[in-house]
């Protein structure tokens, strides 16, 4: 694949504006201090910083890459999960985070601890960091490698390295707000692109706008197009049975370190709608 020098400089200039603003949200951040400004951003974050955190934490280029061709090769059906994330997050913001937020913690497993004992904590603990390491880093690593190793050419370990370097200079130097900061910039960024990128494929497939006697445009089995085709055969029984895509959706959106930990950092002036639920004591 040929790269322009504009191209190269559009890519140098995004890790640039990623990484600088990273260090600066790091900045105003240490000057605060303590493991309450590295953890919790010193609890400043708003509704909207939020959000596009939340949408930057779940898109990555596995699903950019990996999902893309799932859906090619399954059809809407493996789509399920991600359109379960509308119902999840609502119950995250009706039910737990008021929980969450009284209940005063600085992380996931701090909850466990007080609302049952040290053993749970260090259990959830242990399995966060397993589950972040192999599907929340492994995975979009190898993917972004990939990408990078077939447009540039570079090593794919050394693809990962660099990534791996870039990433830890404004996390490891400035913590939640640091994270949260770019993976607002990455959320816009993957807005914009991805709805690019999906009228182009939209247009090559024929469906919108294209040629439809193009190979590359034929046309997709009808049971491609239904989200639950019951009546078929799949190596996917999660999408198929009823409770398993909500009982995986809320885990994952309510209950996973990584989703909660930008929700920690929600700003304590902000008024929270009374909830049933008490802290534990």
């Amino acid at each position: 694949m040929n790269i322009g020098k504009i191209d190269l400089g559009i890519i140098g200039l995004y890790l640039f504006v990623i990484v600088g603003a990273g260090i600066l949200a790091g900045l105003r951040q240490r000057r605060r201090g303590g493991a309450n400004s590295f953890f919790l951003a010193s609890r400043s974050l708003r509704w909207p910083t939020i959000g596009l955190a939340l949408f930057a934490t779940n898109i990555s280029c596995v699903h950019l890459v990996s999902l893309a061709q799932a859906g090619y090769d399954k059809g809407l059906l493996m789509g399920n999960f991600e359109w379960m994330a509308a119902f999840s997050l609502l119950a995250l913001s009706l039910f737990f985070v008021p929980f969450y937020i009284r209940s005063k913690v600085s992380t996931l497993p701090d909850f466990l601890e007080k609302r049952y004992s040290r053993e749970c904590r260090d259990w959830l603990a242990a399995v966060s960091m397993v589950a972040a390491i192999v599907f929340c880093i492994a995975f979009p690593l190898s993917t972004g490698a990939l990408v990078l190793h077939s447009v540039f050419g570079i090593d794919k370990w050394t693809c990962i390295l660099l990534l791996c370097a870039l990433t830890a200079v404004y996390t490891v130097f400035g913590g939640l707000a640091a994270v949260v900061i770019t993976e607002t910039i990455q959320a816009i960024v993957f807005h914009c692109r991805g709805n690019d990128y999906h009228r182009v494929r939209l247009r090559e497939s024929g469906r919108v706008g294209g040629d439809a006697s193009t190979p590359r445009s034929r046309e997709r089995p009808a049971q491609t197009f239904h989200a639950a085709p019951l009546g078929s055969r799949t190596r996917f029984p999660l999408v198929r049975h009823p409770a398993g895509i909500p009982s995986a959706g809320h885990w994952y959106w309510c209950a996973d370190q990584t989703i909660v930990q930008r929700v920690l950092g929600l700003a304590t002036k902000i008024t929270l709608a009374p909830g049933r639920c008490s802290a534990p004591s």
